[in-house]
């Protein structure tokens, strides 16, 4: 199916999620329900990262084959918003946003999104 179209939505849903990489040579989904669900588009308002560790992080953000951020280089102790609201992005059915930091559990990824369904 295509996605929802936004002008005639039945549902939406806010989610906040959080995500941390356990292992840094893999990619994480930053949402919980690891893939957009047939019919439904997610929008993505805001990813926020926090490195959690004592020295400095590498974090790559990515859905499908695209990045969005690669090697973006975040302190020790900072945050970094890699998509803000007034920049928001669409996900749709059966595709993914997902999260690698350079060094396992060296970072938590918040997450906030609306669930659009037609």
């Amino acid at each position: 199916m295509t996605a929802p179209n936004l002008v005639n939505v039945a549902e939406i849903i806010g989610v906040t999620d959080t995500t941390q990489p356990t292992n840094s040579a893999s990619f994480y989904s930053v949402f919980s329900d690891s893939t957009v669900p047939t019919d439904y588009v997610y929008k993505v308002n805001t990813v926020l990262v926090s490195n959690v560790t004592n020295s400095n992080i590498l974090v790559k953000l990515r859905t499908g084959s695209a990045y969005l951020a690669y090697d973006i280089s975040i302190p020790a102790g900072s945050s970094l918003a890699l998509v803000g609201k007034d920049t928001p992005i669409y996900v749709e059915e059966g595709n993914d946003l997902e999260i690698s930091c350079d060094t396992a559990q060296g970072c938590w990824a918040i997450t906030s999104y609306e669930k659009l369904k037609d």
